[in-house]
Parts: C-alpha cells; structure tokens; sequence
C-alpha cells in the first residue's frame, strides 16, 4: 500500500478509535437520552463498541470492508438521532 493512502487510512479511522471512550460516560449517555435516543443507555455503549471496532479494522487493515461497513452501521443511525435538522431546539 502506498504511505499516503496508509496515512490517510489511519488518520480516518483514528476519528472514530479516539471517539469510542466517550460512548461509555454517563454524560454521553444522557446527552443521547436528552435528543431522544431510545435505550440509551444500550444503544451508546454499543454504538462506541462498533467506532472503535471498525476503527481498528480500517486502520489495521484486517478485514477493512467488515470495518468500514461497521463504521456506515454506526454512522447512519447516530447521524439521524443526534444530527436532527428537523428538531428545533427552542421548542
């Protein structure tokens, strides 16, 4: 693999490695409770369970498709749930 693709590959993955950590603190977790996050106390902790695993793949190289695909499954629900454009927060 050529060094800056292998740079760049680490540098992605480590957004979401350096991310996890904090889907396991209790302010995390009512934060995502507060924006109507449902369970939790269940969904953070296993969404900081799937960055950091499909971080570690992408930036391991092992098995990087099952590690991206980890990343989309946990960037897709938490991108509807927390980015909310639709919920105003005045209301």
């Amino acid at each position: 693999m050529k060094p800056l693709a292998l740079t760049g590959r680490i540098l992605f993955s480590l957004i979401f490695i350096f991310a996890a950590p904090g889907h396991f603190t209790a302010n995390e977790i009512a934060y995502a409770a507060a924006q109507g996050v449902p369970l939790a106390k269940l969904a953070v902790p296993a969404s900081g369970i799937l960055a950091l695993l499909g971080g570690l793949s992408i930036a391991l190289g092992y098995r990087a498709r099952w590690g991206a695909a980890a990343v989309v499954v946990f960037l897709v629900p938490v991108t509807i749930a927390m980015h909310n454009s639709g919920r105003s927060p005045t209301r």
